[in-house]
Parts: structure tokens; sequence; C-alpha cells
């Protein structure tokens, strides 16, 4: 491990000197005054944008001053576009032009925007979703019916993404998707993130940008990226959102959030703090059979009554500030912490070779928390590109879980192995340091972008189970464990981009090593792992006025989670038990896709995914007994074809907005012989789902929504699904000039949103059917609150210098 710490500080004083090297260029200025087309009068407040041709990166802006004037410095040699805009006008592009003089001139005329719409509206200035290479960014604003959504709810009207449950996401049929808020990832898991995602409002986010297949530029595990942008201001000034929302079903569930941002200046200030106390209950009635078709067959009938209550409380924090124009400096912060109280009581009544009753009861305290700080400094040689950027992270959080469970037989006795009565504690705590280094060199035509980052993560998790005996409490030596895992991960890019007229192309590899270690007290052992991934990513664009498309070959890694790891058994009821397994391998992805975007408002991605060493939880039965163990094996590969089609529209004068996704998907797996536990999991499956978002406006302050959602039957490895399916209808009302607004609505109105499953393996299968409680009246209280300080920011492009002084007004 002391190799890949040295390979890294290698890596940063190789980047350092590159950095030197290069960091002398001869610069130039754009300066030029915005105007009313029809008026001729100064428009102040507007936002004039720089733009790299070769890539289309932002270079710099500014806001226009009280005499519409914009000034631009230390800009290089070069091809670039330019935006200008403002609440009250059309957007206006400024084609491509050359930078080769010492100062050039560029004056803007605006005209009012237009709202005379024809019956159908496609409308290109303010699209729903487009492509900018091998990025798809969606804009929030344009989605029908977020209103009383969190940032997780948002998640699941995006093209390609279904949401399921509390924490369960896929991007074009691939669980492999790494969050990011604001470019950066706030923990462990894609579910710390989740919790955070879900104390901001969906009203809060300003764009997504979705990268299918990940880049080299970004972690080999986790895939795909979805990267959350939260609202800032372009101008000078505070906005506050505040959101409360009331879920009502059987219990009273409640949020709360506020979002803070503000820019003043050089700096700018983006927070959020979220308060939730969520109940979460189902029912669920099922069949099981053990030692199925056989002399010693058993039944099992049950009821399970799961009850659940959480309290939440998260903090968001980004500021930024701009020392100079070539310096800035970042620290990001954040806080989640979590409150559960769960209680679990399963009744079965076994029939056939075993003939017994059972009442299990369970119930669980956790508690948790996440805190994650990261500083950043990023230096631009000058306003075109060359940057350097250098981050510190540093996470740290715990879990402490305590259980309570019990079990009453009747008509039998305990099996020597019962759990009987009991106690356990499952406390984990856990810190990952990172050192990351990024650097930007563009050549034009092309563009070089590099790195390096360097991870050390350690995580402690001792396990105790005690029983309840008539002697007393007695230490279960034969059930409790303790595991330390410690992982460093090296990580090292290189790309290249490169556009010509409207192509653009971009390929790199990512070089990722990996060192882990597990230590066991049961054993006194130490199981060592050591792998190293060489990761090629290729993308061939085009954009054209109206169709973007997008081909690319990505691949990446996943690397096993350390509580698939941890060899320690947890106990899921009397008969079910799940550990870890410290020899899992990564999984290895790659992927072929074409993704197109045509006229804004309509979605094509399409492709294949294959996975080779899957992992999978495999359940067996032990001894031909009742006891099953769950335990993650490499089980499999995956051939994976996929294709989404979503439509965004706007009717009857854009009074009807909404949008249509429609996505597929057909499988096979390549199942290792020694995990093949039913021939059903070598068929060829296929599934698909289906959404309709849309909103009317029945009145300038009323509208009404509803959303329809369907997924169809789908197999998996051991497990099938059946159909379901929801409609959710609702209406919202805006005041105080649209700062206030009031969302009432019913999700699932027909309640027919329940998991009906079965699960098979081993001469074992299970049917049930889950009671989810989705049908809920939901309640949504927001305002925005907007101030503004009158003097516009400069972006640091005033100066005292004789040079420049001359176009200050």
């Amino acid at each position: 491990m002391k190799i890949n710490r040295n390979i890294f500080i290698l890596s940063v004083l190789l980047l350092l000197t590159l950095h030197t090297v290069v960091g002398q260029e001869k610069t130039f200025s754009i300066e030029g005054t915005v105007t009313d087309q029809t008026t001729k009068k100064v428009i102040q407040q507007g936002f004039v944008e720089l733009f790299k041709a070769s890539d289309s990166s932002l270079v710099s802006f500014q806001n226009t001053n009280e005499n519409g004037r914009y000034t631009i410095r230390s800009v290089s040699k070069g091809s670039y576009f330019m935006r200008v805009s403002h609440p009250e006008y059309a957007v206006l592009n400024k084609e491509t032009f050359l930078i080769n003089n010492h100062f050039t001139n560029l004056d803007f005329s605006l005209s009012v925007k237009s709202y005379e719409l024809d019956a159908v509206i496609l409308d290109t200035r303010n699209p729903v979703a487009e492509m900018e290479g091998d990025k798809l960014k969606v804009y929030v604003n344009r989605i029908p019916g977020i209103e009383g959504n969190d940032s997780f709810e948002l998640l699941g009207k995006l093209p390609g993404v279904w949401t399921e449950g509390d924490d369960a996401i896929k991007l074009n049929g691939s669980a492999n998707v790494t969050i990011l808020i604001n470019g950066q990832r706030q923990g462990f898991r894609n579910s710390q993130d989740i919790d955070l995602l879900k104390s901001i409002s969906a009203e809060n986010i300003e764009r997504v940008e979705i990268i299918s297949g990940g880049s080299a530029k970004y972690d080999a595990t986790g895939g795909s990226i979805i990267n959350v942008i939260t609202k800032s201001k372009k101008y000078d000034g505070i906005y506050i959102g505040l959101s409360n929302d009331l879920i009502i079903n059987e219990e009273v569930s409640n949020s709360h959030d506020l979002f803070f941002n503000a820019t003043k200046g050089n700096f700018t200030a983006s927070l959020s703090a979220g308060y939730g106390n969520i109940y979460n209950y189902y029912n669920e009635t099922g069949t099981a059979f053990y030692r199925k078709e056989s002399n010693n067959e058993t039944k099992q009938d049950y009821t399970l009554d799961y009850n659940g209550k959480k309290k939440t409380l998260n903090f968001y924090g980004n500021l930024n500030y701009k020392i100079d124009r070539e310096n800035m400096v970042a620290l990001i912060f954040s806080s989640n912490s979590n409150k559960n109280n769960l209680h679990v009581q399963q009744n079965s009544v076994y029939s056939g070779a075993s003939n017994f009753q059972l009442d299990f009861n369970n119930d669980k305290n956790i508690k948790d928390n996440l805190t994650n700080a990261s500083f950043i400094y990023e230096h631009s040689v000058d306003t075109t590109g060359i940057q350097f950027k250098a981050k510190i992270g540093y996470l740290d959080g715990f879990i402490k879980e305590q259980q309570d469970f019990n079990n009453e037989y009747t008509f039998a006795s305990p099996p020597a192995d019962s759990l009987a009565s009991g106690t356990a504690n499952i406390p984990l705590n856990g810190s990952q340091y990172i050192g990351k280094i990024d650097f930007e060199l563009p050549l034009d035509p092309i563009k070089l972008e590099m790195g390096t980052k360097y991870t050390d993560s350690e995580i402690d998790n001792f396990v105790t189970y005690f029983n309840e005996l008539p002697e007393g409490t007695v230490l279960d030596t034969s059930r409790s464990d303790s595991l330390t895992y410690k992982e460093n991960v090296f990580a090292a890019y290189a790309l290249v981009r490169f556009k010509f007229n409207s192509f653009s192309a971009q390929a790199g590899a990512r070089l990722e090593h990996t060192d882990n270690s597990s230590s066991y007290i049961s054993t006194q052992t130490v199981a060592e792992n050591s792998y190293t991934n060489i990761l090629p990513n290729v993308a061939l664009s085009y954009k054209g006025k109206n169709i973007s498309s997008t081909l690319k070959f990505t691949s990446g890694i996943t690397r096993p989670d350390y509580i698939y790891l941890n060899p320690y058994r947890y106990y899921i009821n009397e008969f079910e038990f799940r550990e870890g397994n410290p020899n899992l391998k990564p999984l290895k992805r790659n992927t072929v896709s074409l993704e197109t975007n045509i006229s804004d408002f309509l979605s094509i991605s399409m492709g294949y995914h294959r996975y080779n060493d899957q992992i999978f939880v495999v359940k067996r039965q032990l001894d031909n007994g009742l006891q099953t163990l769950s335990r993650p094996e490499n089980a499999a590969s995956l051939n994976d074809f996929f294709a989404n089609v979503s439509v965004y529209f706007s009717l009857l004068n854009n009074r009807w907005n909404g949008q249509l996704s429609l996505y597929g998907e057909t499988y096979n797996y390549d199942i290792d012989p020694a995990f093949i536990t039913d021939e059903e999991d070598l068929d060829n499956f296929t599934y698909f789902t289906f959404r309709f978002d849309n909103s009317y406006k029945l009145f300038e302050n009323l509208k009404v929504y509803n959303r329809f959602s369907y997924r169809s039957n789908s197999n998996f490895y051991q497990i099938y699904q059946q159909n379901r399916w929801r409609l959710d209808l609702g209406v919202t009302l805006s005041m105080l000039d649209n700062k206030m607004k009031i969302t009432a609505g019913i999700d699932d109105i027909f309640d027919s949103y329940d998991y009906n499953n079965r699960t098979f393996y081993d001469e074992f299968e299970k049917s049930y059917s889950r009671d989810l409680p989705l049908q809920r009246f939901r309640l949504s209280l927001s305002y925005d609150l907007n101030l503004g300080w009158k003097k516009a920011t400069n972006n640091l492009n005033d100066d005292d210098t004789d040079e420049t002084g001359r176009f200050k007004n």
C-alpha cells in the first residue's frame, strides 16, 4: 500500500511540473454593449457567457453593468462562441469566431421574448434536455409535476432512470450508478447520497447531468454518473427556498427543508438543511416450500408485519471564493444523520415433515451518521481552460445497531441452533481520506485532460450476540466476530478531446490499482486482495441544428461492498441469515451505447452491457433443512440489451406540458454451473417500463398534474416479480407572484402498487404479496424568496491597471 502512496505523490509532482511549464501564454480581451433591439436602450444585468469552440466548455461569464457594458479579459488566442441572456429577452447565440487581436469589440442586441405560441411548441431556446458531448443535460424547471417532490423523486422522472423504494436506482437497466451533488460524491454508498438528496426539494435543483456509462475522468466503480446541480444566483443576491411536506396514510410523516444560496462579488454560498420524521410499514403474506417435491417437504404459511419510524437530519454546504482571475478555493461539507426504530413480527405455521408454529419478533434500533468535508483549490493559468485543480477530502461515519429478538415455539422444541431470545450489537465505524489532482490543457484543436487520485479507507465492524438463558445473559462466541477492512485505491487517467465543426471526439483510459485486506478475530486470519485494471473509454459526437448524437464505448469495474466481504452472520429471522464472502472479485463492465437528442424534445438511447463476474446474493438451503444461507458470489456473467425513448411536449398554447418515457430491456445470464439453482435462471428475459408525467394549467396560478407508471413482469436471478403500476394525481396553486406554492395530491390512487414476488432455489420456493402503503395524501407548501444587491457581479474583470482602466464604466 506504500507503493500506491508513492505512485500518487510522484504523479502529483509530475502534474505540478507540467502545469508550471505550460502556464505562460499571451492573452486578449473582449468587450461590448448589450442593448434592446427595439428601443436601443442598454440592458443591465444581462448575462454574457464565453465558450471554447473545441469542446463547448465555459471559459468565463460576466453581468452587464448599469451602462450595459461587459468586459472579459485574459482570453487566449483561439476559437470561441458566446451566449447572451436576460430573463425578459430571448437568448442570443453568437456563432464561432476567432480571437487573435489585442482586444475584440462585440455588441449584442436582444429581442423581447414572444409568448405567442402555436398549437404545438417545441421550444429549442429552453429545452427540457440537450446533449453536450457525452453528457445529457436535463433542465428541471421544464419537467412537469415536480412540485412537492424531493430530489430523489426527481431522478425517477429523468430519461432512462427508474427508482424503486427508498434507495434503489437504475440507469439504462444498470444499478451501477454514482450520484454526485455539484460534481462531488458525499457518501461511501449511494444510499447515503440519496438520503441527502431527500433533504433538497426538486424545485431547488437547476439541472441534472447524466453521463451514461461514465468516463475515464471519473471513478471506474459506480458506472454511470448522475450529477445533480443545485440552483445558484447568476447575479449578486440571496435566494431562499423553504419546503414543508406532509404524507398522510395510517401515519403522518413530515419533512422540512431549507435551501439558501447567496452570491456577493467573488463569494458564493449554497447551504441546505433538512429534517424528516418518516413512517414506513407494510404487511406481507406468503407461502414457502422447503425440500419441495420430496418425502420431507415442509410447507410454511406466514404473515409478517413491518413497522418503522425514521428521523433524519441532513446538512449540505458549498462555499466558493474566487481570490482573483486565476485562483479559486471551495469548501464542501455535508452531514447525514438517521435514527431508525424498526419492529418486525412474523407468525408462521409449518406443516408436513415438520409441524410447529413459530412467532418471531425482532426490534432494531439503528443510529448512523456520515460526515464529509472537502477542500478544493483551483488555479487557472488563463481563462481558456488551462486549469489545475487539487482536492483533499475526508469522510467519517458510524452505524450503531442493536437488535432484540425473541422466538416462541408451539408444538415443537427450539432447534439446537435457535436464536431463542437475546440481543445483538452491530456497531460499525469507518473513515476515508481522498487526495485528487486534475489538470486540463487546451492545445487547439484538442484538449488534454489528466489526473490522479488516491483513496485510503478503513472500516471496523465488531459484532456481538448475547443469548438470554435461565442462568442470565451469556455472550454467544459462535456468532460474534470482528472485521477490520482496509482499502487503498490509486487511480490515474488521461483523456483527449477533439472538435471539428459539428463533430467532436474523445478517447481516454483510466488505470486503477486496488489493495484491500480483511482481518478477522474469530479465525485470526487476514485475507488480502490486489488487482489492477486499465479501462478504455471512447466517444464520437455530432451536434447539428436539430439533432445531436453520441456513440460511445465505456468500461468500468465495481468493487465489492464491504458488507459483502464481512463473513460474520447477520440473522434476518430464525431460519435465514446472511454472511459475507471475503474472496469476491470486482465486477467488470463493458458498454456500447448510442444516444440521440432530436430538436430538444425527443431523447433516444440504446445499447449493450456486458457484465463479467456479476455479484449476486445466492441463497441455499443448508443440510437439506429449514435454514437458508444468503451469500454474495461472483455467480454469473450478464448480456443486457436496452433501449429508451423519452418524448417531451408542450400543447394547447403551452398549457399542457408533459413527458412520455418507454424503456425496454432483454437479457440473459451465463451462470457458473456451481450456482445454477433453477433451470429458470437460464432463460432469456425481457421487461419494460412505461412512464407518463404531465401537467395542465387550468388558470394562470392553478395547474393539475398526474403521473402514471408501469413495470412489466420481470425475472432476475432466483427472483420473479409480477407487474405493478400506479397513478398519482395532484393540484398546485401558486400565489404571491409564484413565490409560494401549495401542492396537494394522492399517490397510488388505486392502491395498485404492491409487490407480488416469487423466490426459488435448491428445492425451495416462496411466493408472497407485500401490501405497500403507497396510497397516501400528500400536502406540500414551498416558498421562494429572492433578495438582491444593487451592484452586479464583475467576476474579477475590473482592475486598476492603465491598460484596462479605459474600459471601465
